[in-house]
């Protein structure tokens, strides 16, 4: 790539700039090597525009920025734009030949079920022996070939590489998580794509967005993005029992697919039971209905297994075909994942981490409890303190017992976190300052909530599911849930 090439691409004068080789772009001075162009991002708490001298000294032949920077080397160009997160997904792409647009390109947004939904249209295009590709929280897939996930939706750089390995590695389809971050930091502003697949909107995010309201049309703006341009046949599906629902159903042209279970729909679940493998409904579609049953329980992922549905529907495919398909869906790590040490009581872990998430998986757990229905959460730290009430006295409301305890408590005092947590309860009522415990150790909660378990109970440890990892001061301290419940539940075995 020239950067002549790149001037051209920008809407700037070619002739203002030198006809020298860029070999690929940086945003981290740190990582800029020789032949580099290097873009200054203005970030949430860095600007770029600081460590342009670094990334230079770093060789960096050229600069883009969005403004002129003094005392950098007269001969070192500088491409002057009003925005360089617009610029970074741009470039990115057309650093990369644009790979997006060679892919059947997915988009899945929304508060919770994206990772269980990304991960069920994976594998129903595998059953149909596609090759395609997964980007998302718990990790990246290449074809066959795991990859590790930095974050829900990687940076444009990252984002278009992993794009372009797929398609060199021969994939046609691609599924990915959105997040409200992605959408509102640009990082997808360059991608095209095929389709996107709304949720649902619940409190999350509001340390970043502040109202719900910036938070809602960060989300809409996955599927303004399907009206941009004509590729071909683009479809929208959205989860019509959310009431946010009509704000998605109108934000794109394209062909509409609805899903719901409490409302007539495109998709609609009806006469939804847990059962002892999992979860049995029926589909409504078409003026016909059909048996469905996943391994997966719970009524969220109904929703999910509905998301994926459509989607796939809407490419074409058997509806028939893909609910036996679904029989045998394998389990998401961290979703209502069961660890089972050969005790009589249940112990699950789910990432839930909001309070839809907190009391979806609660009446879940409810309906499949015997005893006494247990819970070891958190909230996290430097996030939406608004939630933190609000998860504390679902729990107590929800559960037969809560111990409170520590989640990623990043930069802040995990006990001021569970403070305000406990303020939720005490609002809930005086009949509930006795169902809930404090242990500010997440091991000794979750050690606490096992040893109190009896037969027929059942252990949820929410907040965490996949993550093998806790944040505590800006360390990163090995912890996995599913890991210390059974090495709990060992212990308890050999007494």
């Amino acid at each position: 790539m020239r950067l002549r090439d790149i001037a051209v691409y920008l809407g700037i004068n070619p002739e203002t700039v030198p006809d020298i080789r860029v070999k690929n772009l940086q945003y981290d001075s740190r990582t800029v090597q020789p032949e580099d162009i290097f873009i200054a991002l203005v970030g949430t708490n860095t600007d770029g525009h600081n460590y342009i001298e670094s990334a230079v000294a770093n060789g960096a032949v050229a600069v883009i920025a969005q403004e002129a920077p003094a005392g950098i080397a007269a001969h070192t160009p500088v491409l002057v734009v009003k925005d360089t997160r617009e610029v970074i997904s741009l470039l990115a792409e057309l650093l990369h030949d644009f790979p997006d647009r060679k892919l059947k390109f997915l988009g899945v947004t929304g508060t919770n079920g994206k990772t269980t939904t990304t991960n069920l249209v994976r594998y129903l295009w595998n059953c149909r022996r596609i090759k395609c590709g997964l980007i998302g929280t718990i990790c990246n897939y290449c074809g066959s070939r795991r990859l590790p996930a930095a974050a829900t939706t990687p940076e444009p750089v990252h984002l278009a590489e992993l794009l372009a390995m797929m398609v060199e590695e021969e994939c046609t389809h691609v599924v990915m998580e959105v997040s409200s971050h992605a959408l509102k930091q640009k990082r997808v502003d360059a991608l095209h794509f095929d389709g996107a697949i709304f949720t649902n909107l619940t409190q999350d995010h509001l340390d970043y967005h502040v109202t719900i309201e910036d938070y809602l049309d960060a989300k809409l703006q996955l599927f303004h993005m399907l009206d941009r341009d004509n590729k071909g046949s683009r479809f929208a599906v959205v989860n019509l029992d959310d009431p946010y629902a009509e704000a998605f159903c109108a934000a794109s042209h394209a062909e509409l697919w609805t899903y719901a279970i409490d409302k007539p729909a495109t998709l609609q679940a009806q006469n939804y039971h847990l059962t002892g493998k999992g979860t049995a409904f029926d589909v409504f579609y078409q003026g016909k209905t059909y048996q469905a049953e996943i391994p997966l329980s719970g009524k969220f992922n109904v929703y999910n297994s509905l998301a994926a549905l459509c989607a796939m529907l809407a490419q074409g495919f058997d509806l028939a075909e893909l609910l036996d398909d679904l029989r045998n869906v394998p389990q998401v790590p961290g979703r209502f994942e069961k660890v089972d040490g050969g005790q009589d009581f249940a112990v699950v872990v789910d990432y839930a981490h909001t309070p839809d998430g907190l009391e979806n998986v609660l009446k879940t757990a409810r309906d499949i409890v015997q005893g006494k229905l247990i819970v070891v959460f958190g909230c996290g730290g430097d996030r939406d303190r608004g939630k933190r009430p609000i998860m504390g006295r679902l729990a107590v409301e929800l559960a037969d017992v809560a111990i409170v305890t520590s989640d990623n408590p990043r930069t802040e005092d995990p006990l001021s976190i569970i403070s305000q947590i406990e303020a939720g309860i005490a609002e809930a009522g005086a009949e509930y300052k006795n169902k809930y415990e404090v242990q500010a150790d997440r091991r000794l909660a979750i050690k606490r909530a096992i040893e109190m378990a009896q037969t027929g109970d059942v252990v949820l440890i929410a907040g965490k599911g996949h993550e093998d990892y806790q944040l505590v001061n800006g360390r990163v301290l090995d912890f996995d849930d599913r890991k210390v419940a059974a090495e709990c539940l060992a212990e308890i075995i050999k007494k």
